[in-house]
């Protein structure tokens, strides 16, 4: 309850962060309603060449089917987990573990931002084939892009999986790095949903400062500070600092990641559940064998 009437304040005295409560619930509501396991089976065959669409259809929304409930399961989970991690952060006075949680929660909303967006197109295929307002072979092939797109977020990493797998430990070791690295990370939150060009990246390199051993990190175990005279100021430095200047610089710092990455994760998530819903209805109209736990 501290914490709910400690961001009220916050948000009454700083208008630019207005909504993050409104946030927190619409994300804890959405989250309540995701299960909280995922089960499937993935065939990795290629599909054939040339496609025929009569065998397209079963093939296609199994991969779809699996891929995108996979992506979905694990996005929610992992939000959960950090969503939960930057509140308790906010609760135990711990200001670093709720500014690692939300840096952390920004990049997550940032990669599935990336993935709603591109597979958008095919999506809407998925959707009218499900409703029957498309039947032809092209609304079929409009599909085909969502297979690739799914597997290259499943698969994105920058390590070396491939020498790893091949126990390769000397290319391993010189080149750790994946041949090829996944985009950049401010690249990708800049293409977010935002009110102004990069602000959500600049927001981002702020509160990075406050993760990394840099000043900003010091700042956080500042209960309280003031001027002595002139030249001298004294410092209070706490485990666990409690103070409403300490409580207003973590929530200055994670306010606006917060508020930016909850609201993208609700609203995209929420989204996409009607794009695995069309996929299993349609694959087990076809007769298929899409099953989740």
């Amino acid at each position: 309850m501290r914490t709910r009437e400690l961001i009220a304040a916050y948000e009454a005295a700083n208008p630019d962060d207005e909504g993050l409560l409104a946030a927190l619930d619409d994300a804890e509501r959405f989250l309540a309603t995701v299960p909280g396991s995922f089960s499937c089976v993935y065939d990795s065959a290629p599909l054939p060449e040339p496609i025929d669409p009569r065998f397209l259809g079963n093939r296609l929304l199994d991969t779809i089917w699996f891929l995108l409930g996979f992506a979905q399961h694990s996005t929610a989970y992992r939000w959960r987990w950090l969503l939960t991690a930057a509140w308790r952060g906010l609760d135990d006075s711990e200001p670093l573990v709720t500014c690692l949680a939300t840096r952390s929660l920004l990049e997550l909303a940032a990669v599935f931002n990336r993935l709603y967006e591109e597979l958008g197109p095919s999506m809407s295929a998925l959707v009218a084939l499900r409703k029957g307002t498309a039947h032809s072979a092209d609304a079929w092939r409009a599909l085909l892009p969502a297979n690739n797109i799914l597997f290259e977020h499943m698969t994105a990493t920058r390590f070396n999986y491939d020498a790893a797998r091949r126990r390769d430990f000397e290319t391993l070791f010189e080149h750790p790095d994946a041949d090829r690295p996944t985009t950049n990370i401010l690249t990708l939150l800049d293409k977010m949903p935002q009110d102004s060009p990069r602000i959500v990246s600049w927001h981002y390199k702020y509160l990075s400062d406050f993760v990394h051993p840099n000043k900003g990190a010091h700042d956080l175990t500042i209960e309280e500070s003031y001027q002595v005279n002139e030249t001298a100021k004294a410092f209070n430095l706490t485990l666990h600092p409690t103070s409403k200047r300490a409580f207003d610089l973590v929530l200055s710092v994670v306010a606006y990641p917060l508020l930016v990455s909850l609201q993208s994760l609700t609203q995209q998530l929420s989204a996409s559940q009607e794009w695995l819903t069309a996929a299993y209805v349609l694959r087990q109209a076809l007769g298929g064998s899409s099953s989740s736990h």
